[in-house]
């Protein structure tokens, strides 16, 4: 094994850690550590500015760097479309970064599809809460505060008030650790990449 492949597999394993290290921390705090998402950030912008180039780190015919420039506005995109979401008070400020880190890591041209293979596994992960019975009523009732504009303020109550019948059923809800959503999103684009 060359080293360039060798130094391509350790950059993967280290990002499987990484991801592995946001979820946990998700799941038992509701907060993913600063530190996954800056070593991660600056993994990868290491990694496409100095890796021969190539057609990113999962590429099905060997890993190469896609150019500090593609890695650096691919996390640039990912972080601006996950603001909205964190803006609309969907998403946590944990989640932007994790999931900002993962563009850097896919690069722009990789940047929508990561974004919405993130989306399509939330909802999946959303739906599977909600038929597992985990806080039903709840999930459902945020989910319409979220659609109708309201969101969640950022301890998962609702945005619209104290005194407010929603904000109250709003607040007790079991909020849903969305670094899993972001962790299988990314793995399943990396699959995708890596099986051509």
């Amino acid at each position: 094994m060359e080293l360039h492949e060798a130094v391509a597999w350790a950059m993967r394993g280290a990002l499987v850690v990484l991801l592995a290290a946001a979820c946990v921390g998700d799941t038992r705090s509701r907060r993913i550590p600063n530190w996954v998402g800056a070593a991660g950030l600056i993994a990868a912008l290491l990694w496409h500015g100095v890796a021969p180039a190539g057609g990113g780190l999962f590429a099905a015919d060997g890993a190469g760097g896609l150019g500090l420039a593609s890695s650096a506005t691919g996390a640039v995109l990912v972080f601006a479309l996950f603001l909205v979401m964190y803006r609309l008070r969907v998403l946590g400020a944990g989640d932007v970064k994790l999931a900002a880190m993962l563009g850097a890591w896919f690069g722009i041209g990789a940047a929508p599809l990561l974004v919405l293979s993130v989306f399509v596994c939330g909802g999946v992960l959303a739906l599977a809460r909600l038929a597992g019975g985990v806080s039903s009523r709840k999930v459902a009732s945020n989910l319409r505060l979220i659609l109708s504009g309201q969101g969640l303020d950022s301890s998962g109550g609702a945005a619209c008030g104290p005194e407010s019948d929603a904000g109250a059923r709003a607040r007790t809800a079991d909020r849903m650790p969305y670094a899993w959503a972001i962790a299988t999103g990314a793995a399943a684009l990396a699959v995708r990449q890596y099986a051509g």
